[in-house]
């Protein structure tokens, strides 16, 4: 990673309670800005991912849109079931300065790892290839069509 430097990061640990209510439970993922962690939401049980960004992350274009997208659910659209939502946003201190935190709902397993867990590195059948395919296709029009939002990738 491009001048990674641990100090930028919240260290978290396992088994810490965010926020009134969120226990990590192990780590999901890491990017140049952020940590991802599978916790659990102690109030109903369920399962939430933990965004932790950097100490000095000035980019956070993530939370607006997840508020923005809130605002347009509930909707009847098909798409809309394929969307992860945010939960909820908190700030947390960390020795080097204040961390924003997103709870998310968790993601499905990738096609990567379901290949891999499943289908051994054998790739997946033309039916089930089409329905990824059309459920993808149907999120991307709600988030055009709904949302009126558009990822550049940036």
């Amino acid at each position: 990673m491009p001048e990674y430097k641990p100090e930028h990061f919240y260290p978290v640990r396992l088994g810490e309670v965010f926020h009134d209510g969120f226990q990590i439970i192990t780590k999901l993922g890491f990017g140049s800005s952020s940590t991802i962690w599978l916790a659990r939401d102690l109030r109903d049980h369920q399962y939430v991912a933990l965004k932790i960004y950097i100490h000095n992350s000035t980019k956070h274009r993530e939370r607006p849109f997840y508020e923005h997208l809130n605002k347009v659910l509930p909707s009847n659209h098909i798409g809309a079931a394929n969307v992860r939502r945010l939960v909820d946003s908190f700030e947390v201190s960390g020795p080097h300065g204040k961390h924003i935190a997103l709870v998310l709902q968790v993601s499905q397993m990738s096609l990567r790892d379901m290949d891999t867990v499943f289908m051994k590195g054998r790739g997946f059948d033309e039916e089930f290839v089409k329905g990824a395919i059309k459920e993808l296709l149907e999120a991307i029009d709600f988030m055009h069509t709904e949302v009126q939002a558009v990822h550049t990738g940036r």
